[in-house]
C-alpha cells in the first residue's frame, strides 16, 4: 500500500463519510488559483460531482509540506469534493491519492492519461514579474483538448466527464494571465468558470488595483466572448462567474445580459462567509426578458458551505430570497429546479447534451440524501419532473441516454394533467337510489364465527343453486362429469365439467372456461357452481372446469393459489380424456375467485409453471376482482388522487364487503410478511414486460365496492401496455349484489357482460387506442 493510502486510512472515519451520489457526475477543469499572498498563481485540475455545480473549488494550502498536502488532498476527497490540484513538490500526490484511495469520481486511470494529465498540472509562480513559465499558463488549454482529458468529453455517451477552466477571483494577479486565459480558451472553444465579486472587499480591490469595476475587468480581459473555436469546430466558449454578491448594479446587471454570461449562485457559501445576498431576482427578472440573465446553481466548496448538497441549495435559495426581499412570490419551487438543472446546462455549452430529461439527452441520475429514510415520488404536471426521495442506505448511480421523453406540453390542460397522474374513481360509488331501497329491507348479518358463518353460507348457497337448477331444468340440458384431481401436496381436489348434452355425444373439442369461484377463500362448494357453469356452458357452447379448491381457516395462503396451478396441470395432461381444446382456454372468476385467476394468468404469461401439453390463455373474465392483498395495498393507494376518494375510504361501510368482513377474511388467509412484490398474492402489480405479456381481460365492477380501484388501476395498467381490455362499471352497487339475482335491475347486464367477456376474448380481439370504462 501506497503511503498516500496509509495515510487515508489514518483519517479519523468521520472524515471517509462517502461523496453523496447524488453528485456524482464530474467533470475536469483547468483553471486558476491565487494563494493568500496574492502575488502568484498556479493552475490546477478539478474533478467535481456535478455538471450543474459549476462554481470554481476552493484550494485551501496549508503549508508546503507532503504530509499537510495529503492531509488537504485526502480530506476533500474522502469527503465529497474529490478535487485534485497539483503542486510544484508532488506533482502526482493528487491523482496517486485519488486512485489510491479507490474513489468512485476519480481522475484518468490509466498511466498514459495520468502522464498527460501531470504535464499539464504544473506550478506556475512569479511574484509581480514576468515568469518564462508564463507561457504554459497559453499552452495549457491547447493541451487540455488534445490530450487525454479532451478523450473523456460528453463527446462520449457513456462518460460522466466534461472539461472546463476555472479562474480565481482576480485579487492582484496580474490581468495579463486573465487576457491570455480568454483568448486561449475562446480560439479552443473552451469555457470558463470564474469566482467574480464576492466578498465584500472585492468591489474595492478591483478597483483600486485594475482600475474596473467587476463586470468592466472580465469583458476588457475577453473572458466573456462568446465564439465558436477556431480550432475545435462546434465547441463554443462560454463564461460562468460565480456568486456576484458585491457588485455595480447600476453597471454590472446590464453588462451580464449584454454579454450573455451565466451566473452561478451558492446561496448558503455567501451566507457562510458573510459575502452577502447576491441580486438574484434581478437577475433572472422575468419581467425584462432582454434583461435576464441565466443564473445556475451551486455550492461552492466544502469548506464555504459545509455540503455539497444540492437540495439543501434549492431549498435555501426558493426561502432565502423572499426574506431578503419581503416579497413571497420570488424563486418558486420551480424555479429552484430550473436554477439547479435546466439553467446549468447552458452554462456549460452542454444545453443540447444535458440538463433535461428529453429525447437525444444524456442523463445521470442518483438518489439523494435525507434526514428520515422514505420513499416517495413527487410529479409537476407543469415541469413535468419527478424527484425521489430515498433512504440514506441507497446509493445507485444510473446514467443513460433518453430515447422517448414525455414532455409537458403534451398536457392540454390541469384537469387532464391530473387524470393522467391520479387517479379518482369515486364518482362510481355514492349508493344508488335503487340500492339504498333495496338495502334498507335486507336483514343483519349475523354475528357468528368464521366456522359458522361458512356453515351457513355454503347452506344457503347450495339451497338458492338446487333451486335454479330445478327452476330453468339445467341438469337435463347440461352433462356434468365429477373429477377427483391430485394437488401437490398428495390432497385430492373436487371439480366438475360442464358441456350442452348435444356435445357431449360428440367428439367435438371444446373451448375451455376455468372457473373459480368468489367467497372471500372462505365460503364454496361444487353444488353452488352449477347454475353459473352450467348457463355458462350452455350459451357459450363451451367446456366449463368448476373447481372447489380448499378455503381458510383449515387451508391459509397459499393452498388455495396451488390448487388453482395444480387443476391447470391436470386440465393439460387429460384435455384429450374429456375432449378439451387447451389451445383455447379463458380463466375467469368472482371476488376471491378472480385474484385466483389473475395470478395464475400471470405464471402461465411468464412461462412459471411447468405445463405439457402448453395452453393458450386467451384471456380472463374478472368478477369483483381484487388483484392486490389489503396489507399491500399502499402502492396502489399511492396511484389514487387523496385517500378521502378512495374506495377503500368511500365504501368502507358497503354492504357484503365492509371493512371488517374485508380484514376477516384477509386475517384467516394467514399470509407471513406480506411483500408487494409477491406476485401471487398481488397480481396487480406488474411490471411492463409482464403486463404486456397478459391476455385479453374482462373486468366486472361494483362502484360501491371498496375493491373498485384495483380492478379499475389493474385494467388501466393493462390497457396503458397494450393488452385489449373490456371494463364494465356497475354504479353505486355494492360487492356482491348479483347474489340478490332479479331484485337488481342491472343483473341482466351484469350477466350479459361476464358471457361477452367470455366470447370476447375467444374472438382474439385486439387492443383499444385508449383506457375505456361501459358505465351500467
Amino acid at each position: 500500500m501506497s503511503e498516500a493510502a496509509e495515510f487515508i486510512q489514518d483519517i479519523p472515519r468521520v472524515y471517509q463519510t462517502e461523496a453523496r451520489p447524488s453528485k456524482n457526475t464530474p467533470f475536469t477543469a483547468l483553471g486558476i488559483s491565487q494563494w493568500h499572498s496574492l502575488d502568484s498563481v498556479c493552475v490546477v485540475a478539478s474533478i467535481k460531482k456535478d455538471k450543474h455545480h459549476i462554481t470554481k473549488p476552493r484550494i485551501d494550502l496549508l503549508e508546503s509540506t507532503a504530509k499537510q498536502q495529503q492531509a488537504v488532498f485526502a480530506r476533500e476527497i474522502s469527503t465529497g469534493p474529490s478535487q485534485l490540484s497539483a503542486i510544484a513538490t508532488s506533482p502526482r500526490t493528487p491523482l496517486d491519492i485519488d486512485r489510491d484511495s479507490g474513489h468512485r469520481a476519480s481522475g484518468p486511470q490509466q498511466d498514459s492519461e495520468v502522464e498527460d494529465a501531470a504535464t499539464i498540472l504544473e506550478f506556475l509562480a512569479w511574484g509581480r514579474r514576468k515568469d518564462t513559465r508564463f507561457e504554459d499558463i497559453i499552452t495549457a488549454p491547447r493541451e487540455l483538448s488534445r490530450h487525454s482529458l479532451r478523450d473523456i468529453d460528453m463527446e462520449d455517451d457513456t462518460t460522466l466527464f466534461a472539461s472546463q477552466a476555472a479562474a480565481g477571483t482576480p485579487r492582484g494577479a496580474p490581468k495579463s494571465a486573465y487576457q491570455e486565459l480568454g483568448t486561449a480558451c475562446s480560439s479552443h472553444g473552451i469555457s470558463i468558470t470564474m469566482h467574480c465579486a464576492e466578498a465584500p472587499k472585492d468591489l474595492e480591490i478591483y478597483r483600486n488595483t485594475y482600475g474596473y469595476s467587476p463586470m468592466k475587468f472580465v469583458g476588457d480581459t475577453g473572458m466573456c466572448s462568446q465564439v465558436e473555436s477556431s480550432v475545435t469546430p462546434g465547441k463554443l466558449h462560454r463564461l460562468v462567474v460565480a456568486h456576484m454578491v458585491n457588485l455595480d448594479l447600476a453597471k454590472g446587471i446590464p453588462l451580464l445580459s449584454s454579454t450573455n454570461i451565466s451566473v452561478a449562485h451558492n446561496p448558503s457559501s455567501n451566507l457562510k462567509l458573510a459575502s452577502g445576498i447576491a441580486p438574484v431576482p434581478l437577475m433572472a427578472s422575468s419581467d425584462k426578458p432582454d434583461q435576464s440573465i441565466n443564473v445556475s446553481l451551486g455550492t461552492d466548496g466544502a469548506p464555504c458551505s459545509n455540503h455539497y448538497d444540492m437540495f439543501q441549495e434549492m431549498q435555501l435559495v426558493s426561502i432565502l430570497h423572499k426574506g431578503a426581499t419581503h416579497d413571497a412570490s420570488l424563486i418558486t419551487a420551480e424555479t429552484a429546479l430550473e436554477m439547479a438543472a435546466i439553467n446549468g446546462a447552458p452554462a456549460l455549452g452542454l444545453e443540447n447534451e444535458i440538463g433535461s430529461i428529453e429525447v437525444e439527452q444524456s442523463f445521470a441520475t442518483a438518489p439523494s440524501y435525507f434526514d428520515q429514510a422514505s420513499v416517495d415520488f413527487v410529479i409537476d404536471c407543469e415541469l413535468g419532473a419527478c424527484c425521489c426521495f430515498w433512504s440514506k442506505d441507497k446509493h445507485p448511480l444510473v446514467h443513460f441516454k433518453v430515447f422517448l421523453a414525455f414532455s409537458p406540453a403534451h398536457l392540454q390542460n390541469k384537469d387532464h394533467c391530473q387524470e393522467l397522474e391520479m387517479s379518482d374513481f369515486s364518482k362510481y360509488g355514492i349508493p344508488s337510489e335503487e340500492w339504498l331501497q333495496l338495502a334498507s329491507t335486507l336483514p343483519p348479518i349475523p354475528n357468528l364465527s368464521p366456522e359458522e358463518l361458512k356453515r351457513a353460507t355454503n347452506l344457503r348457497r347450495d339451497a338458492g343453486a338446487e333451486k335454479i337448477m330445478k327452476q330453468f331444468e339445467l341438469t337435463e340440458k347440461v352433462s356434468s362429469q365429477d373429477h377427483s384431481i391430485p394437488a401437490r401436496d398428495g390432497y385430492h381436489l373436487e371439480a366438475r365439467t360442464y358441456r350442452p348434452r348435444g356435445a357431449a355425444a360428440s367428439a367435438e373439442k371444446l373451448p375451455v372456461y376455468m372457473s373459480l369461484h368468489g367467497g372471500g377463500f372462505l365460503y364454496g362448494t361444487l353444488n353452488s357452481e352449477d347454475p353459473l357453469c352450467s348457463f355458462v356452458a350452455l350459451r357459450l357452447n363451451v367446456l366449463v372446469l368448476n373447481l372447489n379448491y380448499r378455503h381458510t381457516p383449515e387451508y391459509p395462503y397459499p393452498t388455495a393459489w396451488n390448487d388453482a396451478e395444480d387443476a391447470m396441470i391436470w386440465l393439460c395432461e387429460n384435455a384429450a380424456s374429456i375432449n378439451a381444446d387447451i389451445e383455447r382456454v379463458v380463466v375467469g372468476g368472482s371476488s376471491a375467485g378472480s385474484e385466483l385467476s389473475a395470478s395464475l394468468t400471470r405464471v402461465i404469461s411468464q412461462s412459471e409453471l411447468r405445463l405439457s401439453p402448453q395452453p393458450t390463455i386467451l384471456g380472463q373474465v374478472l368478477m369483483l376482482p381484487t388483484v392486490v392483498f389489503a396489507d399491500c395495498y399502499e402502492p396502489m393507494m399511492r396511484q389514487i388522487k387523496d385517500h378521502s376518494v378512495s374506495s377503500y375510504h368511500q365504501c368502507a361501510e358497503a354492504n357484503f364487503m365492509d371493512s371488517k368482513t374485508r380484514n376477516m377474511f384477509n386475517d384467516l388467509l394467514k399470509v407471513e410478511n406480506p411483500d408487494p412484490d409477491d406476485k401471487r398474492l398481488n397480481p396487480g402489480y406488474l411490471t411492463t414486460e409482464e403486463a404486456e405479456k397478459m391476455p385479453p381481460t374482462t373486468l366486472l365492477i361494483a362502484g360501491y365496492d371498496p375493491l373498485r380501484d384495483e380492478g379499475l388501476l389493474y385494467g388501466k395498467l393493462l390497457a396503458d401496455n397494450g393488452v385489449p381490455t373490456n371494463v364494465h362499471v356497475f354504479k353505486g352497487l355494492p360487492h356482491g349484489f348479483r347474489m340478490l339475482g332479479d331484485k337488481v335491475s342491472v343483473t341482466p347486464q351484469w350477466d350479459e357482460a361476464m358471457l361477452e367477456g367470455i366470447m370476447w376474448a375467444l374472438s382474439k380481439p385486439t387492443a383499444s387506442e385508449e383506457f375505456c370504462v361501459q358505465e351500467h
